[in-house]
């Protein structure tokens, strides 16, 4: 709900770009970064919603 109130396409773009643990197994992603209205390359391994398995993906869901 919180993305639509900001105009994001999806909803899942308005979630916390990155999410920080422990890596049992690595994860190469992308994540959107609203105050930079850019999708971002990182690697992670816990996920959360706001990660696409390419830039195109990324941006066609959440670029303004």
């Amino acid at each position: 709900m919180l993305g639509l109130v900001r105009g994001l396409k999806d909803s899942s773009c308005g979630l916390e770009p990155f999410i920080q643990g422990p890596c049992f197994e690595l994860t190469i992603l992308y994540s959107y970064m609203e105050d930079r209205n850019e999708c971002v390359f990182w690697q992670g391994c816990l996920l959360n919603g706001n990660h696409f398995t390419t830039k195109e993906d990324c941006e066609a869901k959440c670029k303004a």
